[in-house]
């Protein structure tokens, strides 16, 4: 599931902007984001709320103008109220649809979370724009495959926001092919996918707890040949 929201979620504290990223190379490194470098980070929560959005990138109706400062940083436990809260979207899970049974249980969530943080094999990364939390990013095993999961707050949707943490993603994972998959209706989680390289290699209909009935989805893949540079 991909979501500028699957592929999918706030937080009441505010802190430093200051967050350990980890560069190309791997090597870890501070740094300041937001639009006063060195200022708090505004509270998720009043943020959040004012404009949500969801899954898999939706795009928005209005023309925005794109964000000045972005952070692509490692997932720190501050993150994941904020990311919980943007799971209670309603219009986001829609557009997801392939979510979780219940995205309101906080236990559920919690242990899915735990089991993302401590494994080895999952890529994930908190997107910071102008020094809010606006979604995470993922790269993990499914089968014998790699695939790619993405979530957005809402009012973070439309602004090419999207397309540039998959694009970082995809230089942070090298592993060819890599796939992802969309509801066939979630026209802007597939413009981004497309923005990014992959190809459309199949259809698949599943029952989507996020629409409460079967839903087609898009299966697509990204091949050596076909990634940005």
């Amino acid at each position: 599931m991909v979501a500028a929201g699957s592929a999918l979620v706030l937080r009441s504290v505010e802190r430093p902007d200051a967050r350990a990223v980890r560069n190309d190379d791997g090597n870890s490194a501070h740094k300041i984001t937001g639009a006063n470098a060195g200022g708090p980070r505004q509270s998720p929560v009043r943020a959040c709320w004012a404009a949500r959005i969801a899954s898999v990138l939706g795009l928005g109706k209005k023309t925005m103008s794109r964000f000045e400062s972005i952070t692509f940083s490692e997932v720190e436990s501050s993150d994941l109220e904020t990311f919980y809260e943007h799971q209670l979207d309603p219009e986001a899970i829609r557009m997801a649809a392939f979510v979780c049974e219940d995205p309101k249980d906080k236990v559920a969530f919690d242990a899915h979370w735990d089991k993302i943080l401590n494994s080895s094999q999952i890529t994930k990364r908190t997107i910071v724009a102008e020094g809010q939390v606006a979604g995470h990013i993922s790269c993990y095993p499914h089968g014998e495959n790699i695939e790619v999961t993405y979530w957005l707050g809402r009012e973070f949707w439309g602004r090419g926001l999207a397309t540039q943490a998959l694009n970082r993603m995809l230089h942070l994972v090298v592993d060819r092919p890599i796939f992802a998959r969309a509801a066939t209706d979630n026209i802007g989680s597939i413009r981004v996918l497309q923005k990014c390289g992959f190809k459309i290699i199949g259809k698949n209909k599943d029952f989507a707890n996020g629409r409460g009935e079967d839903t087609e989805e898009y299966i697509l893949r990204l091949d050596l040949d076909q990634a940005n540079e």
